[in-house]
């Protein structure tokens, strides 16, 4: 059998000091996503310091999230069904206590993270809203409502809890139609939120994601489970329904029955993003950051 990964780790690690030789003199700064960096085991970090270097950890989710203590914290969370990702808890300590060692700036793309890294700053995800045309919201009044899904992960978006939600709907004689997309390009998911009536993001996180963002900007009523004590945190809630596992079957029961609560959404949604997560404004946090550091 034929070891793919052992030829090619190596030669990517090669190929990766290469650059890092070549980057360290190009550049001032250095940004790292998900807790990644040029080289295995962060190796290029204590070297990039020697050199004078600014370093800033952006961390978005499952990199430093710590399944052992979320799952006792709280019964509805991102680790609730899904088994532990990226790394085990204490290499997510051992990681979080690098970027406090040799980080200039530590970030967070979520307000739930702030749990893990409290130092940290939040910046909020970015989205091209110029690249998004706005839509019309969904009509009002249908014979049938189209109920859209499209997890990254179906364990820690909750997808079964929206399933069972759907098919109790169904049996009760509600017309709702459930789209469930996943692995499917971008332009399919673009087309589907217009096409939907309602959207559902994620219903363990606490938190909501890019999906809700871009059906947001498409000015489609938005369901996720919102934590009040994530919205005091950020410092702005989101128009967005709340619902967890166990209320996700009412309070879509609910927005389906009620027209004025889903063309409010729907018209809250755009200005929202434009406010919180236009791609331009986070380009200026992030260099207002930069600047910080460097000088």
């Amino acid at each position: 059998m034929f070891d793919f990964d052992r030829l090619w780790t190596p030669w990517r690690q090669v190929r990766k000091a290469f650059a890092l030789l070549h980057l360290r003199k190009s550049y001032d700064l250095f940004h790292f996503y998900y807790g990644e960096s040029l080289l295995a085991r962060h190796r290029d970090l204590p070297m990039l310091k020697r050199a004078g270097k600014r370093i800033v950890f952006h961390f978005r989710g499952c990199d430093i999230r710590m399944r052992g203590l979320e799952l006792a914290r709280r019964a509805t969370c991102a680790c609730k069904d899904c088994p532990a990702l990226c790394s085990s808890d204490p290499e997510k300590e051992s990681l979080r206590d690098l970027a406090r060692r040799l980080a200039d700036r530590t970030l967070v793309a979520t307000p739930d993270l702030l749990e893990w890294v409290p130092e940290a700053d939040l910046v909020t995800q970015a989205i091209e809203l110029g690249a998004l045309p706005e839509l019309p919201p969904p009509a009002v009044k249908k014979d049938r409502y189209v109920i859209l899904h499209a997890p990254s992960d179906p364990l820690i978006k909750g997808t079964r809890y929206l399933r069972t939600a759907i098919a109790h709907l169904r049996s009760r004689g509600y017309a709702v139609d459930f789209r469930l997309v996943s692995g499917r390009p971008h332009s399919e998911v673009r087309q589907a939120i217009a096409e939907a009536d309602i959207v559902v993001d994620q219903l363990l996180v606490g938190w909501y994601g890019n999906f809700a963002i871009e059906a947001m900007a498409s000015s489609r009523p938005v369901v996720a489970y919102i934590r009040d004590d994530l919205a005091r945190r950020a410092g702005f809630s989101p128009p967005i329904l709340s619902a967890t596992p166990d209320s996700i079957e009412r309070v879509l029961e609910e927005l389906v029955a009620n027209d004025r609560v889903r063309a409010g959404l729907a018209r809250a949604g755009r200005p929202f993003v434009s406010r919180i997560h236009d791609a331009g404004r986070i380009a200026s946090q992030l260099l207002d950051c930069y600047r910080s550091i460097v000088g």
